[in-house]
């Protein structure tokens, strides 16, 4: 695969939301071009969702359900009823990230502040 480009990033294009087991599809098929190399894209963008979806979904990461992977970040634009979905699609990207936030963490607890 060619190196990333320099210059700015393509806008990211939406899926339709329909449902969840749908939007999971896209998010698994993402994935799975990640850990196969073939992408690099990690950011998936859904439109629309109203906020008490969103709030289903961010919620049923972790209570059981599995609405979406756990390796899914989820930033949301109520005004728009967009759901933009990162994707840490590999063991070596979510070590960076919890590396990346030991490091921030243990400088942020030797100001001082915690």
């Amino acid at each position: 695969m060619p190196p990333p480009s320099q210059n700015n990033p393509r806008p990211l294009t939406s899926h339709p939301f329909t449902t969840i087991p749908a939007a999971r599809a896209v998010i698994s098929q993402q994935l799975n071009r990640l850990h196969a190399g073939t992408s690099r894209s990690q950011y998936l963008l859904f439109k629309p969702v109203p906020a008490p979806l969103f709030t289903a979904l961010d919620d049923g990461r972790y209570d059981g359900r599995r609405t979406l992977p756990k390796c899914t970040r989820l930033g949301y634009y109520a005004d728009k009823e967009e759901l933009v979905v990162k994707l840490m699609g590999t063991s070596e990207l979510e070590l960076a990230h919890r590396h990346l936030e030991a490091g921030i963490l243990a400088k942020v607890r030797g100001l001082g502040m915690e």
